[in-house]
């Protein structure tokens, strides 16, 4: 609910984006968050809600995901017992005839 231009009160982050508002509260009395006192009620300035509590995306580094897979899969196939004839020929024709 917005309380005044470009303010909300302390309610309407948690509307706005998926945190609490226990977090909401936190992060305003630990000062990361600023607010004013309207009445009884404290508001958040809009940008200061967006440059705070916004999400930020994590993107993992390619190659160390590439990495961390390769790993897993020789790890795998290091201890897996090999295929027979039968599933070699079941997992050929799953794959187009590649294997």
């Amino acid at each position: 609910m917005p309380t005044g231009p470009g303010r909300l009160d302390r309610k309407a982050p948690v509307a706005r984006q998926l945190v609490s508002a226990a977090t909401i509260r936190r992060s305003i009395h630990d000062g990361t968050l600023s607010a004013v006192k309207i009445g009884v009620k404290r508001a958040v300035a809009v940008a200061d809600h967006d440059s705070v509590i916004a999400p930020t995306p994590f993107v993992p580094k390619r190659d160390a995901a590439i990495a961390d897979l390769k790993r897993a899969a020789e790890s795998v196939a290091a201890v897996a017992p090999p295929l027979t004839p039968a599933q070699r020929a079941c997992l050929a024709g799953l794959l187009g005839g590649v294997l």
